[in-house]
C-alpha cells in the first residue's frame, strides 16, 4: 500500500499509532487506570511549579544503550512535550478525551520514517 492510497484511507502511518498506543498506556498507568503501578515505569515530578504541566516524567537511569526503546525511555520525552490540558483530562470519559486530544497534536518530530 503506498502513501497516497494510505492518505485516501485515512489512515495513520504504523509509527504514529504505535505512539498513540503507547501514549494511551502512559496516560492509563499515571492516572491509575490500570494495575500497572506508576513507580515501577516512571518517576513522577511532585513540583507543581514546572513547565507545562505536573504530570511530568523523569528518565530512568541507564548506563546501558540497549533500553532506548523500552516503553519507559521512549515515552517520557513525548509524555513531558504534551499540553497540560491533554495529560490532565481526567472525567468518566477521559480516554476518548485523551485520544480525541492527542490525534490533535503534530509528532512529526517525534517520528523518524519518511511522510
Amino acid at each position: 500500500m503506498n502513501g497516497v492510497h494510505c492518505a485516501r484511507l485515512k489512515i495513520d502511518r504504523l509509527e504514529l499509532r504505535r505512539l498513540y498506543a503507547d501514549l494511551i498506556l502512559c496516560y492509563k498507568i499515571i492516572h491509575g487506570l490500570t494495575v500497572l503501578p506508576p513507580d515501577k515505569f516512571f518517576a513522577i515530578t511532585s513540583n507543581h511549579a514546572t513547565r507545562g504541566h505536573t504530570y511530568k516524567l523523569f528518565l530512568p537511569e541507564s548506563r546501558v544503550n540497549c533500553i532506548q526503546n523500552f516503553f519507559a525511555v521512549r515515552i517520557v520525552k513525548i509524555w513531558n512535550f504534551l499540553p497540560a490540558d491533554v495529560v490532565s483530562a481526567h472525567t468518566a470519559h477521559s480516554i476518548s478525551v485523551f485520544v480525541k486530544k492527542i490525534k490533535c497534536i503534530d509528532f512529526s518530530q517525534f517520528l523518524t520514517g519518511k511522510v
